[in-house]
């Protein structure tokens, strides 16, 4: 990650959670062209954003605007980072992320589970968790994440995922 508080973050997180710490590598990087080689897994939440209203610091535009990493850059580096059974992760929002399926796809990677994540039932999606592989497999496994229940709680589903890593859950 190009963020010190991310990667203490990570390690908090997996210390938090027992995860045996040779599975992580910390390494601050300038990039994903830095990045080590061989990794078994990579998690992105990418820029998404088209160039547009400046942001109050050259981090937060690093973070929005894909013209510090569009799409077909981070596909490719990924793809020579990655092991043959490893996993790129993305979360999108709904729309990018059909698009970026079919990029990813057209660029050789398989798209093997979708969770179309929602607000509450009744609401269309709004992102998506996208997981590819650079070998394919069976069928892609595709499920819905509502984050609220009908009492604005949060659903169990949602409760499942991230009440390891939130305080308040």
């Amino acid at each position: 990650d190009v963020d010190a508080f991310a990667l203490a973050s990570t390690q908090m997180t997996f210390e938090h959670n027992q995860l045996n710490p040779q599975q992580l590598e910390i390494k601050a990087v300038s990039g994903i062209e830095d990045a080590p080689l061989f990794l078994h897994a990579i998690v992105s939440n990418p820029p998404f954003f088209a160039e547009g209203v400046p942001c109050a610091t050259s981090q937060r535009e690093q973070a929005r605007y894909t013209s510090s990493l569009d799409h077909a850059t981070l596909l490719t580096c990924a793809a020579e980072l990655i092991t043959e059974e490893g996993f790129f992760c993305v979360v999108l929002p709904v729309d990018i992320g059909n698009a970026f399926v079919q990029r990813a796809q057209n660029m050789g990677w398989h798209l093997r589970l979708r969770t179309d994540v929602a607000e509450t039932e009744v609401r269309p999606p709004h992102r998506v968790l996208l997981a590819f592989s650079p070998t394919a497999g069976e069928e892609c496994f595709s499920d819905r994440l509502i984050i609220r229940g009908p009492e604005q709680q949060y659903s169990e589903g949602f409760t499942a995922l991230t009440q390891d890593f939130y305080l308040f859950m």
